[in-house]
């Protein structure tokens, strides 16, 4: 039987790019639409490939979307303007890119026909919670940050549409992201904590004692590729937490781990001082059951192969310095 055609949004970017390769390794046809914010690293790999098509383009131009959107099967939706600190510099866009574009995109995909939407949400919707207990999918939800606001609105929305229409909307709330893709990203903790380990020998974490989970990029794909092959009645208007409840950790956990992949003395500086107030602890038990779900990559795999990559030249100096969150805010700047 012939795969079905995905369009991925925002496909060149950190997940996008991994999730691509993923889908044509299963056989779907692809087609990506990004307007490359970040630049084209990711989408280098699979210009050549018979099943992959790019657009470069923005999701807020609705006339780019619906002709995108024309024998299309199934969406994955990640375009976005991701993080706090650039949807903080840029809140209007935020906004407008995060929330308005996904609503005028998914009501078009509607329209159109498409039978599946994969939403990218985010566990940092929890925000802060007791992290004496897992937060399940009925947990309240306490976002601290345009970026989880935005996200947030976008899960109300799909959930009330998804009532009134036939197409099998799924909403995921992601633990954080690790690990290698086609296009890195540095100011993700654990990516960025094992770079600075090597390039200064010394590490400096605040608030070392919150709680995040964590997930690394190529799971994410294959959790998304789950989804877009699960029986629908499994995961229409369904919201799921993506990831593992065992990889749930400190950050001093996550510290310790760096430490022992690399050896060596490391100075470790731990600050308590408050930068970040998020803390959640997620209970991943219905994504476990329900899709059978489970993590192909630890977080010792992902400092592994980060260090491996910078330690043969893969990944520079350059690269960091490109991918620091003040660079990020500044390219999305350019997209007002």
């Amino acid at each position: 039987m012939e795969k079905r055609k995905i369009l991925v949004t925002g496909g060149a970017g950190y997940i996008g790019s991994t999730l691509c390769r993923e889908l044509l390794t299963c056989d779907y046809k692809v087609l990506v639409l990004d307007n490359l914010m970040y630049g084209g690293s990711g989408i280098k790999p699979f210009l050549n490939h018979p099943n992959y098509e790019f657009i470069r383009g923005d999701i807020r131009d609705e006339g780019l979307m619906e002709k995108a959107l024309e024998g299309i099967d199934s969406i994955v939706h990640l375009a976005a303007i991701v993080g706090d600190i650039p949807c903080k510099k840029n809140p209007s866009l935020s906004i407008e890119v995060n929330l308005d574009a996904t609503k005028s995109c998914y009501l078009l995909a509607k329209d159109m026909g498409v039978k599946r939407f994969i939403f990218a949400s985010t566990c940092s919707n929890y925000g802060i919670s007791d992290s004496s207990m897992q937060v399940s999918e009925t947990g309240k939800l306490n976002p601290v940050s345009i970026y989880a606001e935005t996200k947030v609105d976008c899960e109300s929305f799909l959930k009330d549409e998804s009532k009134k229409t036939g197409m099998v909307t799924s909403i995921f709330r992601l633990a954080s992201a690790f690990g290698l893709s086609a296009r890195n990203r540095f100011d993700l903790l654990i990516n960025s904590l094992t770079f600075e380990a090597l390039r200064d020998n010394k590490i400096m974490i605040f608030t070392p004692s919150i709680w995040r989970p964590y997930i690394h990029v190529l799971d994410i794909s294959y959790l998304f590729i789950m989804a877009l092959e699960a029986d629908p009645a499994l995961v229409r208007g369904e919201v799921f937490n993506g990831g593992n409840t065992c990889m749930n950790y400190q950050k001093f956990q996550v510290v310790e781990a760096i430490e022992k992949i690399l050896g060596g003395n490391i100075e470790v500086k731990l600050i308590k001082e408050i930068e970040d107030i998020r803390t959640f602890k997620v209970d991943f038990s219905k994504v476990e059951r329900v899709l059978g779900f489970k993590a192909a990559k630890s977080i010792e795999d992902g400092i592994f192969e980060i260090a491996q990559a910078i330690k043969n030249g893969v990944i520079t100096f350059e690269d960091f310095n490109s991918n620091t969150l003040e660079s990020i805010s500044e390219i999305a700047r350019k997209f007002k």
